[in-house]
């Protein structure tokens, strides 16, 4: 039964939380202050248009849901994996209950999405420059840079890529119930000491 808990846990982690990364990309001390503000402001323009072309807005909430559809459907295999008679009962309960997060979450995100793709122009405007962002430009306007980016998300699917994500999301959950012992142990240990002074 706890390894169903630790399945319902992990699944959820998996679906709620996504990775994403920013930098800062610093103009020279040469630069001007007009010329510095004309290149951000052109970079902005080829990332919006890259994300518009790349991400078709009648797809982006397809290309959201498909990777969280696949992610959660990756992780519950792992997790069941490492269970030996699980309960239909209490399964068929953490199956209902992350359709519902999942169903949540798609609500939240579809309000988000405009958002978010806003959020990685803007992010593309400052990892690239305007010569390495015209290059993008160039390729998703082609039939293999356009299918290639709305591909993309697709590969998790992939069963090459699915075997050795589930290998590893294996061997996380497989530590998840002694992580989680020893985090209650912290914060328990936390509190008393609070409570103490």
């Amino acid at each position: 039964m706890r390894a169903l808990f630790s399945f319902g846990a992990g699944a959820l982690l998996a679906v709620c939380f996504m990775p994403a990364t920013a930098a800062a990309q610093q103009v020279g001390a040469g630069a001007s202050a007009p010329s510095a503000e004309s290149d951000r402001a052109a970079r902005l323009a080829l990332a919006r248009e890259i994300i518009a072309i790349g991400f078709p807005e009648a797809d982006r909430e397809q290309l959201f849901f498909g990777a969280i559809n696949e992610m959660t459907r990756q992780v519950r295999q792992a997790a069941l994996a490492r269970i030996e008679k699980p309960d239909p009962g209490a399964l068929s309960i953490i199956d209902k209950w992350i359709a519902a997060q999942i169903l949540r979450q798609r609500t939240i995100l579809v309000r988000h999405i405009p958002a978010l793709m806003d959020g990685m122009a803007r992010g593309y405007a400052e990892l690239f420059t305007a010569e390495e962002l015209r290059g993008v430009h160039a390729f998703v306007q082609t039939p293999a840079g356009l299918t290639f980016f709305l591909k993309s998300s697709q590969i998790t699917a992939q069963p090459a890529f699915a075997e050795a994500n589930q290998a590893y999301m294996r061997e996380i959950l497989l530590g998840t119930p002694d992580a989680q012992a020893e985090l209650i142990e912290q914060l328990s240990a936390y509190a008393e000491g609070r409570g103490a002074n």
